[in-house]
């Protein structure tokens, strides 16, 4: 049997399968001790608690900085979303309901996961949910690859509205939060938030949990980097390179028409190059801003059209998606950049592929070796 300093290769393999095998488990309320203790020796256990608890300061420091009041950790809601998690990674999906039937099924609604999660004796009325998957198991320690999950998908909720409008809800008195590594290095993500704060599972009251784990970990994010030297980078280069293989992505999820639009990659590109200028994610263009191509997706695609759209205005569903993803120049792979950025666009689309033409345009922004992506993605569909 061959050997690396020491440790048999059988050894280590059996110990990962141990590890994901922990996390793919589902618990209740009554089994959180046993969890607790597991997660501080096993590995997976150790980053995904990590980068639950780390978010959780990462959510109360923007409200703060929002002006709204702090949250407190439920434990009971924790263990839900990591169960949720559990059942989108088992079943290779991103879901709010999960489907009778389907494998760590335990109810369908946040709440009848709750009530299972905790044998039907919490209190806590749901208020929100927010979920996710992304590809953000970055790092060389437990503590970086946690930090990297936290702050990676903070953000990613934090550009999307509807998300971004759950981490700011008013009424909110507690959450819990929990992310899932499977081992396809994908990172699936859960957050339940409620109006009342029920403690009766918890034995350290808010913003006292874990003092010394939070320090631990909020000490990557917030301790100050070197300077980086900076990377060599085509942005034109960069810009096509991805453009292309957002294309060979999108028609590869069709097994229907889907065809290529110049005028809706113009229109796309116009509208990716405004966010990026006026640093924001949205859908409406300012006539007194730079680089302004059109109020709304119709009228930039009528302008990049030379006037044609207004043809088949009638007969079309115009479709208009748009993202921002943060990365740096010495970590670029554009590959894993390109699907995450297709996560990204596809959480706010509703369209069914098939018969429809489409554009992307990208934008980047450069700031010493730290990159903001633009996005913007049109597809029309005859109706």
């Amino acid at each position: 049997m061959k050997s690396i300093n020491g440790i048999s290769i059988l050894f280590v393999v059996l110990a990962l399968l141990y590890s994901f095998n922990v996390s793919s488990q589902l618990y209740l309320v009554s089994q959180l001790p046993d969890l607790l203790k597991i997660a501080a020796t096993d590995s997976i256990q150790k980053i995904e608690r990590a980068a639950a608890l780390q978010f959780h300061k990462l959510l109360n420091s923007y409200r703060k900085k929002n002006k709204l009041d702090t949250i407190g950790w439920d434990e009971a809601l924790w263990l839900t979303c990591r169960n949720h998690n559990n059942w989108m990674a088992a079943n290779g999906t991103l879901a709010h309901e999960e489907n009778i039937g389907t494998k760590n099924f335990i109810g369908k609604e946040p709440d009848d996961r709750y009530e299972f999660t905790t044998s039907k004796m919490g209190k806590a009325n749901w208020s929100g949910e927010n979920a996710l998957y992304n590809y953000s198991k970055e790092g060389n320690t437990i503590n970086e690859i946690a930090a990297k999950i936290a702050l990676y998908s903070f953000e990613q909720w934090r550009h999307s509205p509807g998300h971004n409008s759950n981490m700011l809800g008013k009424n909110h008195k507690a959450h819990g939060v929990a992310f899932c590594l499977n081992d396809k290095n994908r990172v699936y993500g859960t957050d339940l938030f409620t109006s009342y704060f029920d403690t009766q599972f918890n034995d350290i009251k808010q913003n006292k949990i874990e003092p010394s784990v939070l320090a631990s970990y909020s000490s990557t994010l917030t301790a100050k980097q070197p300077i980086e030297k900076r990377i060599k980078l085509d942005i034109v280069k960069a810009e096509q390179d991805l453009l292309s293989k957002l294309y060979e992505d999108y028609s590869l999820q069709s097994n229907i028409s889907i065809k290529k639009s110049k005028s809706m990659e113009r229109a796309s590109k116009e509208h990716a190059k405004y966010m990026c200028n006026a640093k924001l994610v949205t859908h409406k263009e300012l006539d007194s801003k730079k680089c302004f191509y059109g109020a709304n997706e119709e009228m930039r695609l009528m302008k990049a059209s030379h006037g044609m759209f207004v043809f088949k205005k009638k007969k079309t569903k115009l479709t208009e998606n748009i993202a921002m993803i943060e990365t740096n120049a010495k970590n670029l792979d554009i590959d894993k950049l390109a699907k995450e950025i297709q996560i990204k666009l596809d959480e706010e689309s509703t369209n069914e592929m098939g018969n429809c033409k489409f554009g992307y345009g990208i934008s980047i922004k450069r700031k010493n070796n730290e990159l903001k992506i633009y996005v913007t993605r049109l597809v029309a569909q005859r109706v």
